[in-house]
């Protein structure tokens, strides 16, 4: 009996990971990507409304391939762009472990998390980062830093293509980095005999050099994946110097219909599964599982998702209503004056925007004020 239950239990360990990793890369996989115009995507919270229909396609499509590591501490590798990038895996967790191009070669002995699955909202992991790095042949580098990973919003997103992705939620990823080079060294040997055996760093030593050293670099890494789909519907990363104001952006599309090509049959039963949900939902047969994301149909009750974007005195507000509603959006003061406001009276169901124009205004905090029916929502709105 007791040899029964060991087995019994082994096999649903075994279920259970696997069921874990629905969004970790797989050997044998090979996914489309596409540069798109950067496109920052807004707030964080729950029910956010993530708008991509208006960025546009840079270049052609390229492939990501992901295959077998080269060894036990590299599970899998991906390739892209002649970059390669070498993961290890853990039953929850996806370490980023090294990556490698014709000019330059980074190896991590403490790897950088990127995902721990599952995709829960509000969770967050961070920890200390530290290995070494060879440019061109000649640049000997110590690198190390602090990474930080959440899951930071939940909602839905619009596609280039015009359809909706619903159960989408956003990974926010961060890396603050310090590079220490060494002009005395000359082989990657000697670098990492160095940074491993003769000046190794402890943990207080990089958290040290991250408050001492006058240069760090900082990335900011945002991937939006939905249910049902393996890999990230769309990225976005910004690097630059912390402190200046020069940054380098870029944003990537992994178009739906690429990933629905995988064989993947635990993701495809979820995008099976999440469209029966919709149908019955939007036909007022049912109403969602409560996952907290969505509204329950419940008679004279709306889903709504929204996001705000603020530009150069611009406030522009995206949002989705899934049955007509009495809407009022409007900026006030904190003493509650009002700037600007619209109001709609039955409004179709549908995706909306509209714009507030408060360059004129003085210089301070702003309420932004959202009445659905019954329901308000508010986000404060800081002019510079």
């Amino acid at each position: 009996m007791k040899a029964l239950l060991l087995f019994l239990f082994t096999l649903f360990a075994i279920h259970v990971s696997a069921q874990q990793r629905l969004y970790f890369p797989r050997v044998d996989d090979n996914l489309k990507k596409q540069q798109v115009t950067f496109k920052d995507l807004g707030r964080t919270g729950r029910d956010v409304l993530w708008d991509m229909s208006d960025v546009n396609l840079i270049d052609n499509a390229y492939t990501v391939q992901y295959m077998e590591g080269d060894s036990a501490g590299q599970a899998i590798k991906g390739i892209e762009h002649k970059v390669i990038y070498s993961y290890a895996q853990s039953s929850d967790s996806l370490l980023l472990t090294s990556f490698e191009s014709n000019t330059t070669k980074t190896v991590y002995d403490r790897p950088v998390m990127l995902l721990m699955e599952p995709l829960t909202y509000g969770t967050c992991h961070e920890g200390l980062l530290h290995g070494y790095s060879v440019d061109c042949d000649n640049l000997y580098m110590r690198i190390l830093g602090a990474w930080l990973t959440e899951t930071d919003a939940t909602g839905m997103l619009i596609l280039p293509e015009g359809d909706t992705l619903r159960h989408v939620t956003r990974v926010h990823h961060e890396r603050i980095l310090s590079e220490h080079r060494y002009s005395f060294l000359h082989t990657e040997e000697d670098l990492k005999m160095y940074v491993d055996s003769i000046i190794p760093f402890t943990q207080d030593s990089i958290l040290s050099h991250l408050q001492n050293d006058s240069v760090l670099i900082g990335v900011i890494n945002n991937r939006w994946y939905a249910d049902g789909y393996r890999y990230p519907v769309f990225e976005t990363i910004a690097t630059g110097v912390i402190g200046t104001q020069v940054q380098n952006v870029v944003a990537y599309y992994y178009p739906p219909s690429s990933q629905e090509d995988l064989y993947d049959p635990d993701n495809e039963e979820i995008r099976n599964r999440l469209a029966r949900e919709d149908d019955a939902f939007f036909n007022g047969s049912s109403q969602y599982p409560e996952d907290g994301d969505s509204c329950q149909n419940q008679e004279g009750e709306i889903q709504f998702t929204y996001n705000v974007h603020c530009q150069d005195g611009h406030v522009t507000v995206d949002f989705y209503n899934s049955a007509a509603a009495d809407i009022t959006c409007g900026i006030y003061t904190y003493m509650g004056m009002t700037i600007s406001e619209m109001h709609e009276a039955a409004l179709d169901g549908g995706t909306h925007n509209t714009q507030f124009d408060i360059s004129g205004q003085h210089p301070g905090v702003y309420m932004l004020v959202i009445k659905v029916n019954d329901k308000t929502y508010t986000e404060k709105i800081n002019k510079k």
